[in-house]
């Protein structure tokens, strides 16, 4: 674990109260987003302004889970739009800045899901198309009615 996030996760659990967190150009990882999600319930702007450690899940974590953010920046760091949740929505519904880079592409399919040997269910590519994705993608922005 980097030192800086060893510092955010001592930051939120100290200060449960915090409502801005300014990381832009850190160590802000995983567990820092772990504690952030814990802790600081009553967050409303976070800026993870070109961080590093972040992995495309975890900025989809903050999205579905904390629910009081009404500015989130992540400029620099990439959500994968493969990696958003079929089931979950977004919870930040009250957005009203949100700066981030969305990839949208295809994604190759691994030999074992493209062999079609359960014709039942939904393939790979499905989920993963262009189009399954970029809808996925616009219908999590669409309920974002404050932007």
């Amino acid at each position: 674990m980097d030192l800086q996030d060893e510092f955010f996760i001592s930051i939120c659990q100290r200060f449960p109260r915090l409502q801005w967190i300014h990381a832009g150009l850190t160590g802000f990882g995983r567990g820092a987003i772990e504690a952030v999600q814990l802790h600081c319930r009553c967050i409303v702007s976070l800026n993870l302004d070109g961080a590093h450690g972040i992995p495309s899940q975890g900025l989809e974590q903050i999205l579905r889970t904390c629910d009081t953010l009404t500015e989130f920046s992540a400029r620099g760091v990439v959500l994968n739009g493969r990696d958003l949740s079929l089931e979950s929505r977004w919870a930040c519904r009250g957005l009203e800045t949100l700066v981030l880079d969305i990839e949208i592409y295809t994604a190759i399919a691994p030999a074992s899901a493209s062999n079609g040997s359960n014709p039942g269910s939904r393939s790979y590519n499905d989920d993963n198309s262009v189009k399954s994705v970029r809808e996925r993608v616009y219908n999590q922005l669409a309920e974002l009615t404050r932007l």
